[in-house]
């Protein structure tokens, strides 16, 4: 077949020289990363046959327990705190536009204390509590308003 080059390998594919002579760079990148790439999923193979049996099934033992604790909140309380939520930003964000930035703070401030004191709320903060999720903790961590920080500033 002149003016191509056929590669075998897993099955058959037949590449037209001119095609690879344009694209060579571009092929050669692919190759190296597919090559750099064999280790690391080698290694990996390797490193999963070794991860500890009862880890897992502590993991596993820890996520039935968040499930089980998770069934117990009220998703009503929490999803009308959610729309509560999304109204209070509303009015946040138009006393800040309006220049009422005292007013704002206090509106905010009332409001996280009232999330804070809600049942679903506390239900929920303690069946995440043993996750070790950095983003779940970020999320929590959040609520947390700094009384001297401006909401105003924030939004």
């Amino acid at each position: 077949m002149k003016g191509w080059i056929v590669i075998i390998s897993g099955g058959f594919i037949a590449i037209p020289t001119n095609r690879l002579l344009n694209q060579g760079k571009k092929m050669i990148k692919i190759l190296g990363l597919t090559l750099l790439l064999i280790p690391a999923i080698a290694w990996s193979e390797v490193n999963m046959q070794n991860f500890d049996m009862q880890k897992m099934q502590a993991m596993m033992l820890e996520m039935q327990k968040i499930k089980i604790c998770m069934a117990k909140v009220d998703q009503k309380k929490l999803e009308s705190l959610g729309i509560e939520a999304q109204k209070m930003e509303t009015e946040i964000k138009q006393l800040c536009a309006a220049g009422n930035k005292s007013q704002a703070q206090k509106k905010a401030l009332g409001f996280m204390k009232k999330i804070k004191d809600n049942d679903a709320f506390v239900q929920l903060k303690k069946c995440t509590e043993s996750l070790d999720v950095p983003m779940m903790k970020e999320q929590l961590k959040s609520l947390e308003i700094d009384e001297s920080e401006q909401i105003c500033d924030s939004i």
